[in-house]
């Protein structure tokens, strides 16, 4: 059995979302914010990837099971 290794998107510059030079947007309802605010944590609702270099967003991910990584 062979292991695939996932193909990650990049940026114009060749960064993908592992790379120290890429920051990660996350978005929350306004109830998540207000959480946010008061020390609640919570679970964005979209994640965006962005290069500091290039400053191009190039993926975006709603999976729940990466979305849980991210619980603040």
């Amino acid at each position: 059995m062979e292991a695939t290794a996932e193909k990650l998107k990049t940026c114009s510059c060749g960064h993908d979302r592992k790379s120290p030079l890429v920051v990660r947007r996350n978005k929350y309802t306004f109830w998540g914010n207000i959480g946010l605010f008061t020390g609640i944590s919570v679970k964005p609702i979209h994640i965006r990837y962005q290069c500091v270099k290039c400053n191009e967003i190039f993926d975006e991910t709603t999976d729940p099971t990466e979305l849980n990584k991210y619980l603040m």
